[in-house]
């Protein structure tokens, strides 16, 4: 017989709290809105997908060596990382950040501890 109760990995309200959270990461490491976005949650993967996110002027002057996105920054990976831990409740074991300016889109794999199995 299945346990009914929701883990944290289960439930509609999961990948809404995850598009928000990573959303407002985003927003606040870039700087620019995306223009549309797109969660898949499986049991050991995570997908991000922001659209119109890549492209474009930065939103302040930034030294020759710096990513004027800043969603290549430790800072974000760090935010982001943080933000799908407390949301699932899973460790993340691994994250692979993928930027495509031709398409203009951004995405962010995350690589989740298999869910604990009760005994």
């Amino acid at each position: 017989m299945s346990d009914p109760t929701p883990t944290a990995t289960q439930g509609p309200d999961l990948s809404t709290q995850l598009t928000r959270s990573l959303t407002a990461v985003w927003n606040q490491n870039a700087g620019a809105k995306p223009s549309a976005t797109k969660t898949e949650l499986t049991s050991e993967r995570l997908k991000f997908e922001l659209a119109d996110a890549v492209a474009g002027p930065p939103a302040e002057p930034v030294g020759e060596d710096e990513d004027p996105r800043g969603t290549d920054s430790v800072r974000y990976r760090n935010e982001a990382i943080a933000a799908v831990r407390r949301i699932t409740g899973r460790k993340v074991l691994g994250f692979i950040p993928v930027r495509n300016a031709k398409t203009d889109v951004a995405s962010d794999v995350y690589i989740l501890e298999r869910p604990r199995v009760a005994r």
